[in-house]
Order: structure tokens, then sequence, then C-alpha cells
């Protein structure tokens, strides 16, 4: 299979945890949120534009993609847009998907999530503890981090949940919002109507069974359709540019060779001469261990599409596992120089350099490898409370042959996974070989504190 790095969402608050996925781990696992470079891109080409529009800062937006089957997309605190993969699934084009996006966006500018906080903020930041607590004993008692990140992950849903559920006002103004931002960029309306259809589809289908949660925090009715229709006339018709078109069916592809077996995907995907089967097909060769034709097809890609750097970062993935380090790094870097070249977003492209890192790491290029991941603490701080972040530290320091800094780093990644007797643990390590005044003393005095503050004041630390 193809062994990437993937990011896990932790804890909603803060940033993700890039673990390897073992050769037993075929593809992504379910309730966990990954960080992938070409699917946060992807929603944000369309999340930013409709930011500015509403007089938000499109800087701000952080975009994450769950492996969930059901149809749901939620804004939450600190600008998150959480994306279920059910969601690109059951939606048909990426007008629909810019809709219920223009929605979510109008949620965020009219505050609602703040409001809502207000009546629900401890019970959710209950369940977030206990979350927290879960998984923090699970990742020690089995050995396994990406366990315990389930058990985080899934007291993250409850209080999602919890505080995502918005009055029939707020649901309003947040539809009149995304018919105003969809109408300042000139995108169709239709697509937006659709949701709304869909919504009510999936209403009737489940009827008195349990509503997929998008249903229970966003009711679905024959008046927020009838509510649309009154300005499809003045809407634009067409269809939204081609490099959108072209950018979702790949994030599609991309999902459904991760997320779907095989007969899935030929059923899904049987037109040979359409850009997102080879895609699919490529990735689901590489999940197979068929590197040889994955690469193949990957290439006669890039060939069609020598503009796209997410190519290029899906074939260093296949180079790098099978064993090709040196292509995977010619891959990533190419790639990385590309987007930032291209620049859609307007940032860089931290995830793959934690890729290139990890790829320095495989090579044994210590130096270079620390290099990358100083540079990327530069650029997102939220990384920093990632478990994996840290055990990739460790790895670069133990190339180095820095004891005290293999153990600091592992220090980190437990204060991240909230195993205090695993900091404690690591940190007197760490300070037994530690010389006194020097910055790496200086680093482990500054988590020593941090330690003493959790301890002295847990809720505030959550």
């Amino acid at each position: 299979m193809i062994k990437r790095i993937i990011t896990v969402l932790v804890i909603l608050f803060g940033g993700g945890a890039p673990p390897s996925v073992s050769a037993e781990t075929s593809q992504w696992k379910t309730n966990h949120i990954y960080r992938d470079p070409q699917l946060e891109n992807f929603l944000l080409k369309i999340l930013q534009p409709l930011y500015k529009v509403a007089g938000l800062n499109p800087t701000l937006v952080q975009p994450r993609v769950i492996v969930n089957p059901h149809y749901n997309a939620f804004a939450t605190v600190e600008n998150l847009v959480v994306v279920h993969t059910g969601f690109f699934a059951k939606t048909k084009t990426v007008e629909e998907m810019a809709g219920v996006l223009a929605h979510e966006t109008g949620h965020q500018a009219g505050r609602h999530i703040m409001r809502t906080l207000s009546g629900v903020l401890p019970k959710a930041a209950t369940t977030m503890i206990l979350g927290a607590a879960l998984g923090g004993v699970l990742s020690v008692m089995t050995g396994h981090p990406e366990i315990g990140m389930a058990g985080i992950l899934g007291a993250q849903n409850i209080a999602t949940s919890q505080f995502t559920a918005y009055s029939r006002g707020q649901e309003r103004t947040a539809d009149d919002y995304a018919v105003r931002l969809m109408q300042k960029l000139n995108w169709p309306l239709w697509g937006f109507r659709d949701a709304t259809e869909t919504m009510l589809k999936l209403s009737k289908e489940h009827g008195s069974k349990e509503l997929p949660i998008y249903l229970q925090t966003h009711p679905a009715s024959i008046e927020r359709r009838e509510y649309v229709d009154q300005f499809m006339s003045k809407s634009h018709n067409g269809r939204m540019s081609d490099d959108y078109q072209y950018a979702f069916k790949m994030a599609k592809a991309r999902i459904a060779a991760f997320t779907m077996d095989t007969h899935e995907i030929n059923s899904l995907y049987s037109d040979a001469a359409e850009s997102d089967t080879l895609y699919a097909k490529a990735l689901t060769k590489g999940i197979k261990g068929q590197y040889s034709e994955a690469a193949k097809l990957m290439t006669e890609l890039i060939r069609r599409y020598p503009q796209d750097p997410y190519l290029l970062f899906a074939r260093s993935e296949i180079y790098q596992a099978s064993g090709q380090g040196d292509k995977a790094l010619l891959d990533i870097s190419a790639a990385i120089n590309m987007a930032e070249r291209l620049n859609i977003t307007g940032r860089k492209e931290v995830i793959m350099r934690f890729e290139r890192a990890t790829i320095y790491v495989i090579l044994k290029q210590g130096e270079a490898a620390l290099k990358e991941m100083s540079y990327i603490e530069q650029l997102d701080k939220d990384l920093m409370r990632s478990p994996s972040f840290w055990d990739q530290y460790a790895r670069i320091y133990d190339l180095l042959g820095n004891k005290v800094m293999v153990s600091y780093a592992l220090a980190e990644s437990n204060l991240a996974m909230k195993n205090l007797n695993g900091v404690e643990r690591y940190l007197n390590a760490a300070k037994a070989e530690a010389k006194s005044g020097s910055v790496e003393w200086m680093k482990l005095r500054d988590l020593e504190l941090r330690l003493k503050q959790i301890r002295e004041n847990p809720l505030e630390s959550m």
C-alpha cells in the first residue's frame, strides 16, 4: 500500500498528528481526520473566496476532512470547516458542494457558532476532556497512539454535535448568506438548491430512523428549498469554471481510492479516458502494492496535466512505498515548488513539507529533515500540538545522535496525547543527560513549567 504520511486531528482545537500508515493498513480509518494537501487545498479553493466576500479573513479558514460515510459538513470554532468523506461521495457536483460551504460560511459570518457555544460549552468541554483521557489511556495500554486518537476523535464528534445545532432563525440567516455569497461570486445557485434536494431525499430515506448528523443540525424542509427557488431566476445558470470541475472530480477520486473497495471503484470509474478514472485506478494499485503499474498510470496523468502538483505528490507516495526514496524526494520537491509557485491558496505546503521531512529521514539525511521541520514549525503552530509531529522530531534527533532531544521530543509527543506520566518519564530521562544552561536544558525547563501548570489547572489546559 501507499505508506504516506497522514495527519489525524487529535484535538478539534489543535493540529493533526501524522503517523505513517503500516503495510497492514490499506486505507484510511473511519472517524479519523486526515491532513491531505490535495483535499484541503481543494476546499480552500472554494472557502477562501466565500470568506473574502463574506467579509471574513480568508487566511484564517482551516478545512479538514474526516473519514465518515455520512453526508455532513460543519463549521466550528477557530474557523475550522470539517467535511466528511461521505459528503464528497454523495455530492454530485462542485456547485452543490460550494452551496453547502457557502451556507457554513454564513454560520461563521453570522457568528452563530459563538452564540450557540455560550449555552452548551461546559457540557461539550467535559466531553472533550473525557475523550482526551480515554485516548491517552488507550495509547499507553496498547502502545499504538492511533487507537487513542480514535477515542479522542470520537469524543470530539460528540462534542461537536452538541454545539453545532442551530436555531431555525440561524439556519435561515445562513441560507440567506449562502444565496448572497454565491451571487457575489457569480456561482450558480442551482448547486445550493441541489443540496436542499439532497437533504430532503436523505430525510425521507431515513424516515423515523436516526437522521444523519447534518440533518440533525441543519433540518431539511421544503420551505428551505422554496426559499432558494425565489432567487433562481436571477442566478447564473451555468457551471463553475473548468479548474473547479477538475479539482472536484480529482478530489473525489482520491477519497474513493482510500475509502472504497475495488468493486465500488470499478463501478464508479469505468471510463478509462477520464482523468479521475486513471487517478482512482493508479491510487488503488498503489494501495494494493502494484507499484510499477501505479507509477505508470500516474506518469501518464502527469504528462496530461503537467501543472497539477498533487499528481507529483501522489507519485512520490508510490515511490516512497516501493522503496525508491530518491525518486520520491525528487517528486515531492517538484510538487512543493510547483504548488508554492502557483500560489493557489496563498499558503505554504506544510503537509507536503512534512512528507518531505519523512523522506529525508528514510534517506538518513538528518540535517535536511531537521531544517524542514524547523521551517514547518514556523508555518503551522497547530501541528506542534500533534503527537506525530514530535515523533518525527524524535526520529530525526535519533539520526543525529542527540539523546537529550530524542527524550524531549517524546515528552512533547506524550503531552500532545495528554499522557502526563509519559511526559514526566521522558522529561526526567532528558534532564539526566542535559547540560545545565544549554539550549536543550532551557527547552526542558519550559516543558517542565507547562507540565506543572497543566497539573495545577487541568481544565484551563484543555
